[in-house]
């Protein structure tokens, strides 16, 4: 079996001043390692992964550039919302958390320049989709990738193109093998039947990507909780999700997911940036021996 530690990364709950902290993400990122032990360091919501020696993956939703905040009638808050402020942010999570591999979803081509930039460390697969994966190059080699196309925008109850996007990577240090894949589901609270018809696709193409059943993690925004008939799909197929399996649940406040409510009450005042609670769709499944220590949300 191989040990995973899942970690999921919320965003920063601060005073309007510093609203910019606020923004990493419009979906909260979640952060996979694989070691042996507990993860270091459990006490502090900023926990860094440079140091745990494992797999760390990183599942994370970071609003296209492209959002218009008025249009969510955020409007008074635009200049704080958009990706010229975000940015910052995020690019400096990435590099606290130092994730081994990143599962993005919502990527502009301006977003995709930037975080090649600033990552110089990393590889990438499928800057051509809104949903790419980054690794570290200076530890995994690949050895295989490729996508499906999971809903068409002109499918019925689809809004956009949406894929799943996979990576087999060969860890230089051991030699071991395991499948990066990533994923971004339909949104719409009703729109649970595209997410089942999307994700039957994308996992029978991860089963046909990966014939030889090597340990699996799946990041992405799943839209839809562990509830939602679609995620009966994972479950029957052998997947756990790492917040309901992992031994070591680290969340901040009681009940709180990894959506944002982009203006929420939080601990008795309002949060511009706040994440709701109930519902996290944001998540890492571990499939295939992969199997989860822990599990947290961030607040950097």
């Amino acid at each position: 079996m191989k040990a995973v530690v899942a970690v999921a990364a919320g965003l920063a709950l601060v005073a309007p001043s510093a609203l910019m902290a606020l923004l990493c993400a419009f979906m909260a990122p979640a952060v996979l390692f694989g070691q042996n032990d507990p993860c270091p360091g459990t006490d502090q919501a900023n926990t860094s992964t440079a140091s745990l020696g494992g797999l760390a993956v990183m599942s994370f939703n970071i609003k296209y550039s492209s959002w218009d905040p008025a249009a969510d009638g955020l409007g008074a808050h635009s200049a704080e919302l958009a990706w010229t402020a975000r940015s910052q942010t995020v690019l400096a999570l990435i590099s606290s958390m130092a994730p081994d591999v990143v599962g993005f979803q919502e990527v502009n081509a301006d977003q995709h320049k930037l975080l090649q930039a600033a990552m110089d460390d990393y590889a990438w697969v499928g800057t051509d989709t809104v949903t790419p994966i980054a690794y570290n190059a200076d530890r995994f080699d690949k050895l295989d990738s490729g996508w499906t196309k999971i809903l068409d925008e002109h499918d019925p109850h689809s809004t956009h193109n949406r894929w799943v996007r996979w990576a087999k990577l060969r860890d230089t240090a051991d030699n071991s093998v395991f499948v990066a894949a990533n994923i971004h589901n339909e949104n719409g609270r009703d729109n649970d039947s595209a997410r089942k018809a999307a994700l039957e696709v994308a996992l029978d193409a991860l089963d046909a990507a990966n014939p030889k059943n090597l340990p699996i993690v799946l990041t992405g925004d799943f839209n839809a909780d562990t509830g939602a008939d679609s995620a009966k799909l994972l479950y029957d197929g052998g997947w756990e999700p790492a917040h309901e399996t992992a031994p070591i649940s680290i969340v901040p406040w009681d009940g709180l997911s990894t959506y944002n409510g982009w203006g929420d009450q939080l601990d008795g005042s309002f949060r511009l940036g706040a994440l709701r609670k109930g519902m996290t769709m944001d998540m890492v499944w571990t499939g295939h021996g992969a199997a989860a220590m822990a599990w947290q949300i961030v607040i950097p």
